[in-house]
């Protein structure tokens, strides 16, 4: 006789969605820093926006050096995006990594947002918010049997 797959949760489903939208928007980002990060650093150097600051050396803060830096935050955010795609592959697909992996980088997140918090940063009020939110529903004892059920 075979054992029906558990019906997934609501909760599991918004928050995978939430996942995706999120990894989708990172992925644009991403590329876009890549496309543009040789115009980018064309208006930073033609606007002389490096010599208007004194805290840059212009010496150190050349077109190059700039280039660079946009596109590997460029590639860095196509690689969290990806990261982020194969989590969320993971929470949809209810698998008991994919639920431990979101609680670690919640966790991560929410002492994050605690120490800037803490710090004087009132934005990351909701983050702490968020990352507590889905600590707690990812650990409710129905929402752990489902992922640690065979599917």
């Amino acid at each position: 006789m075979d054992i029906p797959k558990p019906l997934r949760p609501l909760g599991v489903t918004i928050l995978g969605a939430a996942m995706v939208i999120g990894a989708i928007f990172v992925l644009l980002i991403g590329a876009f820093s890549v496309g543009v990060s040789g115009l980018a650093a064309d208006y930073i150097v033609s606007n002389q926006l490096v010599e208007q600051n004194p805290m840059l050396p212009p010496e150190v803060f050349t077109h190059s050096f700039i280039e660079t830096v946009i596109l590997l935050i460029g590639v860095s955010a196509l690689f969290v995006g990806v990261v982020n795609l194969l989590f969320a592959y993971g929470i949809l697909k209810g698998t008991e990594w994919g639920r431990l992996v979101v609680i670690i980088f919640a966790a991560i997140g929410l002492i994050v947002s605690i120490i800037f918090t803490v710090s004087g940063g009132i934005p990351f009020i909701a983050s702490a918010l968020v990352d507590g939110a889905i600590i707690y529903y990812l650990t409710r004892p129905r929402i752990v049997d489902y992922f640690r059920a065979p599917k």
